[in-house]
């Protein structure tokens, strides 16, 4: 059997795998978590589908990474979900569990695609509670973070509020103010 490494970058590239090694995915996906890799992660995300039973067990490994502080299988579990599988509504609860309980020191990647998938959904939702969410997020982490973690918050805000696909580092730091923060709406230009 081929590694977790070679059999995602083999997909990712836009090869197919056999049944062996479908079923060995699937085995790995739904067995014991201690078995899971970034890289099988990925790989089951690819070749397969965000349907009801694999997000309630993605909901699952979410959960446990995230209580075993694993940021890497965490980050993973998030991107197949919210990239792979296009759909953060799935998985809403988990990812205001992860910006709201976790520690940027500790969950640096975790939440960074938290941020950027919630921040989709919320655009795509128009939901001014979920934009009102990611404020005060935002602005909780004005006076006291560290400035990297302020302005990926900052940066999910204007992207919630836009729909663009990126912003400027300008644009973040025009921003980075509570009043500017609060005035933000889906009206923007």
């Amino acid at each position: 059997m081929r590694p977790g490494r070679e059999i995602y970058n083999h997909i990712k590239n836009g090869g197919k795998i056999d049944g062996v090694e479908r079923r060995y995915l699937l085995g790995i996906f739904n067995g014991d978590f201690s078995s899971l890799t970034y890289h099988l992660i990925l790989a089951f995300g690819l070749s397969s589908n965000g349907e009801v039973t694999n997000i309630e067990r993605m909901r699952k490994i979410i959960q446990h990474m995230k209580s075993h502080r694993d940021d890497d299988l965490l980050a993973a579990a998030l991107i197949v979900a919210c990239n792979y599988w296009a759909n953060p509504e799935s998985i809403l609860a988990e990812l205001r569990s992860i910006l709201s309980d976790c520690e940027f020191e500790d969950f640096e990647d975790a939440i960074i695609v938290s941020l950027r998938a919630f921040a989709r959904s919320t655009f795509r939702c128009r939901s001014v509670e979920m934009l009102e969410y990611l404020k005060k997020l935002a602005v909780e982490r004005l006076p006291h973070s560290n400035p990297l973690e302020t302005e990926l918050y900052v940066e999910a805000v204007l992207l919630a509020a836009t729909g663009k696909p990126t912003v400027e580092k300008s644009e973040i730091l025009l921003n980075l103010d509570q009043k500017k923060l609060s005035d933000l709406s889906f009206s923007m230009p």
